[in-house]
């Protein structure tokens, strides 16, 4: 009798002890889905909101430029009686937008019959005050440029894609373009306000200085290919601005790179950020998984991206999360 006694209390006791365990188990790993989920959603949350942040502070530099060639072209088109009145209109313009690289106007061909066919005066502000020059000729036939052509075409403003302007601000800059029109509303020309993209290179230099200076990953393992950056794509997928300069330098575009990403996921994300969309999709990029968070620029066209690495995001959610077990 004593010893069914012992053994039942044995077999309860270990009985116990397993439920035990399992119970323990069972809230450690609820504690941890909790735990690695909080702070998986806190980290998306961060980066949802850090996109928003940037792309609302591009805007406001792109609108500051749209607004400043509004008004010059609202200038100009007053002046379009002789080539004099425009070089004057446009020294004074550019003296009070100090925000421009530079501004200037290309006429339609032998608009004003003294000019020739090639008239484009072009105004920058230099230590001495603002200096404006007629940069039109054979050697920089503007006519075939795209801030012209699509200026004459769009009926409205648009920016073009990244150059170097060697004839006129002589630097890497986008140009915001609006037709120029007389009394009887005819398009006699094209304005372009010119943006340096200096400044857009460096502020997204800084913001990927910040974001990695916060980000787990790099720091606990040491690489530097886990970094999170971001870029911007033009309307039709070239890029504005990435880390490696040469692709916008060079006129390439998101999509160049598709067929080498072994999904059709990064197809999509780039047709999504040509459509202004909004929103975030995991794909593989260049040979790495990144999560990509997105949001349109202004009306620009626009779209501004930050791309951190799947780990980097994924990975101190899985590490704090084991931390409670």
């Amino acid at each position: 009798m004593g010893k069914h006694l012992k053994s039942f209390s044995g077999r309860l006791t270990r009985t116990i002890i397993i439920i035990v365990l399992v119970i323990m188990a069972i809230v450690s790993l609820l504690a941890f889905i909790v735990t690695a989920t909080g702070l998986y959603t806190s980290f998306k949350r961060h980066f949802a909101d850090a996109i928003a942040g940037m792309s609302q502070s591009i805007t406001a530099n792109l609108e500051k430029v749209e607004i400043s060639a509004a008004n010059i072209a609202d200038e100009v088109s007053w002046h379009v009686s002789s080539p004099e009145d425009v070089i004057s209109a446009l020294g004074y313009e550019i003296e009070v937008n100090r925000n421009l690289t530079g501004c200037g106007v290309g006429f339609v061909p032998d608009y004003f019959p003294s000019k020739g066919r090639w008239f484009e005066p072009y105004a920058s502000f230099t230590g001495d005050g603002p200096f404006v020059r007629d940069i039109g000729g054979a050697s920089h036939d503007y006519h075939s440029s795209e801030w012209f052509t699509s200026g004459l075409t769009s009926g409205k403003g648009v920016w073009s894609k990244p150059y170097i302007d060697d004839d006129g601000a002589g630097t890497l800059l986008c140009t915001y373009s609006l037709p120029i029109t007389d009394s009887l509303g005819r398009v006699v020309g094209v304005m372009g306000a010119d943006l340096s993209l200096l400044w857009l290179m460096y502020l997204l230099h800084d913001i990927d200085v910040r974001e990695n200076s916060i980000n787990l990953m790099p720091a606990l393992f040491g690489k530097e290919d886990l970094g999170v950056y971001s870029f911007i794509l033009g309307p039709n997928g070239e890029y504005i601005a990435h880390p490696d300069r040469s692709r916008s330098l060079k006129g390439e575009s998101f999509f160049d790179y598709a067929d080498d990403s072994g999904n059709d996921k990064y197809r999509l994300l780039g047709e999504s950020m040509c459509k202004g969309e909004t929103g975030a999709d995991a794909v593989k990029m260049d040979g790495r998984r990144y999560s990509v968070f997105f949001a349109p620029v202004s009306d620009s066209g626009w779209s501004m991206a930050l791309a951190v690495p799947f780990m980097s995001l994924l990975g101190p959610a899985l590490l704090f999360g084991s931390a409670i077990l």
